[in-house]
């Protein structure tokens, strides 16, 4: 997507939670999955290091121990994050499905109910 000031309609959709184009969505994703990964990679640990420090904290003052049980909370959030926006892309990626519209849906559940009876 290019950068450049969005139409009218665009920023319309845009308010309404619709999406403007499938190369806008990737663009959106891939920008998100690559500033989270930046953000995790900039970690002093890993959140099994994190863990293990957390295991052996006993002896540690009060203060390095909540500052690592938020740093875990904090990774914790952005791997979850990181998580859901890379299945997006990769379903945004593989092409774009199309949901059944209102009157399909109620065609099928018709065509369910004929076969019941």
């Amino acid at each position: 997507a290019e950068s450049h000031e969005m139409q009218n309609g665009e920023a319309r959709k845009v308010l309404r939670g619709l999406k403007i184009s499938d190369s806008n969505e990737l663009c959106l994703y891939r920008t998100l999955v690559s500033a989270i990964e930046g953000l995790l990679s900039k970690y002093p640990t890993k959140m099994t290091e994190d863990e293990q420090l957390l295991k052996d904290s006993r002896h540690m003052p009060i203060n390095h121990r909540n500052a690592l049980i938020l740093r875990k909370g904090e990774k914790r959030i952005l791997i979850f994050t990181l998580s859901r926006y890379q299945r997006m892309l990769k379903r945004l990626e593989k092409g774009p499905s199309r949901s059944p519209s209102k009157k399909e849906r109620q065609a099928q559940k018709k065509k369910k109910e004929k076969k019941k009876k």
